[in-house]
């Protein structure tokens, strides 16, 4: 299950710069891995809605490639304003790009805000991304924490 704590990436906007993380911790249940994201500022969590969604560690390190790090640190030095700009100066398809960017604003590392017509402008909702695997078994793992 995926549980995002802290503001909603679309109002993760309004303070960029406050030191955002987002945090996924990822522990084994006897079915599948489960996955929970944290976003936090400055050390600080709050609660918002959740999905179950079921997720493993490895395809949020294949998202975190060095390419799509580039792209990210691309997209907030650069600041496109569309898509197309963001596909020119990437050197990528405009369909696997914004392949791409659906899949990390899944995750809440990317927004797509909406402008004029159909266009989407590409944001940054945090300045870091910690992975965390439990090694332990799913009951040991819990500290009781909801």
């Amino acid at each position: 299950m995926i549980r995002r704590l802290g503001p909603a990436p679309a109002r993760a906007m309004d303070k960029m710069d406050d030191g955002k993380t987002l945090h996924f911790e990822f522990a084994e249940t006897a079915k599948a891995p489960v996955a929970a994201a944290h976003i936090g500022t400055n050390g600080t969590n709050g609660t918002h809605g959740a999905a179950p969604k079921r997720q493993k560690p490895e395809k949020l390190m294949r998202l975190l490639s060095d390419r799509n790090l580039k792209l990210l640190k691309m997209i907030r030095t650069a600041e496109p304003k569309t898509l197309a700009e963001l596909s020119r100066l990437s050197g990528r398809p405009k369909a696997s790009l914004t392949r791409t960017l659906a899949r990390l604003s899944d995750l809440g590392i990317v927004v797509l805000v909406k402008s004029k017509g159909r266009g989407k402008i590409p944001k940054v909702a945090c300045d870091r991304v910690r992975l965390e695997v439990s090694l332990l078994p799913e009951t040991e793992g819990q500290s009781g924490n909801a």
